[in-house]
């Protein structure tokens, strides 16, 4: 494993600007493991995975960008 700050230099050397959060033991089980790494779970405003990205390409960078913006353009839940 690589330590956070390692992980911090990598996301901004690729120029992905939105947030990224890193999974601990007990989420790595709550979505029944982790099959390939790096793996990206894309969660939207209600906390409902939307997309899983595995592997790291500049096709899946570009796949990741356009799903997040999707995912920001829809309007927000009913409070």
């Amino acid at each position: 494993e690589k330590p956070p700050s390692a992980v911090r230099r990598y996301v901004e050397g690729v120029g992905l600007s939105y947030p990224m959060a890193l999974a601990n033991d007990a989420l790595l089980h709550k979505y029944d493991g982790v099959y390939s790494i790096p793996v990206t779970y894309l969660i939207d405003r209600q906390g409902n995975i939307r997309d899983i990205f595995t592997g790291v390409s500049p096709i899946i960078f570009r796949d990741m960008e356009d799903q997040v913006k999707r995912l920001l353009a829809e309007p927000n839940p009913p409070a």
